[in-house]
């Protein structure tokens, strides 16, 4: 999640400032972008792992609210990244970017800016995490007739899962790994080809077991 920028005072100037600036230039790359986020429910084994990473003060997140001072303590409050998330939602949902497309996840639903109808293979999901929820995405872009989708993530979990998950029916999938300095793209379909079907599948287990 990008941290505000110098000319934000409220959570509308974000969303209108950094957010969909930040779309746009994607879309200026792609044709479609789908944009998912955790959810964060009260009862999950996450919540307790959430609260080990730190505490904040709790903030409502509205168009006119202020934004905190402290970005970083702010997101460590799954509510607010909750209401956050739901408010970026429905902001881009509103947003005409032309022929492009763009997907954008709000809890357990998808919303779109072009189709009025979300097919139920990605909407509504019961997935918690992004790792696993963004490869229905991938497997609906290649439903809908893409046969090129590039995987924007920090997450090493992503990338074990993508290479799991061979069987997508998708020629070239790659990931968008890392930031600043040290961004790789990992081309997912000539990795799995290196490593066979066989290793594909139990690399899961591998990577959570060490």
């Amino acid at each position: 999640m990008p941290a505000p920028c110098n000319g934000c005072r409220t959570f509308e100037d974000y969303a209108t400032l950094v957010f969909v600036p930040l779309i746009k230039r994607v879309l200026c790359q792609f044709s479609r972008i789908d944009t998912v986020c955790d959810q964060y429910l009260p009862v999950s084994l996450k919540a307790g792992t959430r609260v080990k990473h730190g505490n904040g003060v709790r903030r409502r997140v509205t168009p006119t609210a202020d934004l905190p001072r402290n970005w970083s303590d702010f997101l460590h409050v799954s509510e607010n990244k909750s209401e956050l998330f739901h408010f970026l939602s429905q902001h881009v949902a509103s947003f005409n970017f032309g022929d492009r497309e763009e997907f954008i996840t709000d809890g357990s639903n998808v919303l779109s800016t072009t189709v009025n109808q979300i097919d139920t293979s990605i909407s509504p999901c019961s997935h918690e995490e992004t790792d696993r929820r963004l490869l229905l995405h991938v497997v609906h872009a290649a439903y809908c007739g893409f046969t090129k989708v590039t995987v924007r993530s920090v997450d090493t979990d992503v990338v074990v899962i993508a290479i799991a998950c061979m069987q997508l029916n998708l020629p070239k999938l790659w990931i968008w790994f890392g930031t600043g300095k040290h961004i790789r793209y990992l081309p997912v379909h000539d990795i799995v080809t290196a490593l066979g079907p066989d290793r594909c599948v139990a690399l899961p287990f591998f990577y959570a077991f060490t």
